[in-house]
């Protein structure tokens, strides 16, 4: 398993993935933060099951 984290010595694609879409995940959840009033509970589940449903989706892709 070692391939799905780095291959020749550099991030492997999986990983990279994972990475570049929990980045982008963080700035809409700041953007989502900053401009709309709801509980921070219902905002947080909400935007984890995005993001797992996201994970899920790129896991099946692969």
């Amino acid at each position: 398993m070692p391939d799905w984290f780095f291959i020749n010595g550099h991030l492997g694609w999986p990983l990279f993935t994972v990475m570049a879409y929990s980045g982008f995940g963080m700035l809409v959840a700041d953007y989502v933060w900053r401009r709309v009033t709801m509980p921070a509970k219902w905002l947080f589940t909400g935007l984890l099951g995005i993001w797992l449903l996201g994970l899920l989706l790129l896991a099946a892709l692969w």
